[in-house]
């Protein structure tokens, strides 16, 4: 009822608090930070500079159904689990589907998916000699050309090494973290 705060003036007033008060309360505070923070007024001319035009030279836009729709019934729900995992890792890692590969980064790649017909593909983006691979999963791929970024290959064929796996997909991710 008394609070210090001027943006809670008036809520003390209220008879009850529910849905109808909280989206009043809502509308008033969107209210209040559009007159605070008002969106920038930017002649066009400026605003042409800054603009994005696409051209032949464009890089390419490729979407994740050009990877998933020729993936057969065994490898796809394994691929949706993969992405369902990475993807949970933390809020800052985004999937970026290219024409060859699915990238999951954070500023750059940190593991690329290439979908094979019966397994996963994955390039982990670290140097062999760091990934503490105790399963024996990995191959190192140095120097052979991959179709991703990173030293490091891993095979995922089947769900029961999805979880050795993401060990080894979080030291990857660890390591751009750093």
């Amino acid at each position: 009822r008394e609070s210090p705060l001027r943006l809670n003036q008036g809520l003390g007033q209220l008879g009850e608090w529910n849905e109808n008060t909280l989206c009043d309360r809502a509308k008033h505070l969107a209210e209040k930070a559009v007159r605070v923070w008002a969106y920038p007024s930017v002649s066009p001319d400026v605003l042409a500079q800054y603009q994005i035009v696409q051209t032949s030279e464009s890089p390419e836009q490729h979407t994740l159904e050009e990877h998933t729709n020729f993936m057969d019934s065994e490898v796809l729900p394994l691929f949706e689990e993969f992405r369902k995992r990475v993807l949970n890792m933390d809020s800052s890692v985004r999937e970026e589907p290219k024409k060859t590969k699915i990238a999951y980064k954070i500023v750059t790649n940190f593991v690329d998916v290439n979908c094979q017909k019966k397994r996963l593909l994955l390039i982990l983006n670290m140097e062999y000699t760091a990934i503490n691979d105790p399963m024996v999963l990995c191959k190192d791929v140095t120097d052979k050309g991959t179709l991703g970024y990173g030293n490091v290959a891993v095979y995922l064929e089947h769900i029961d090494q999805i979880d050795a796996v993401m060990a080894l997909v979080q030291q990857a991710f660890d390591k751009q973290m750093e």
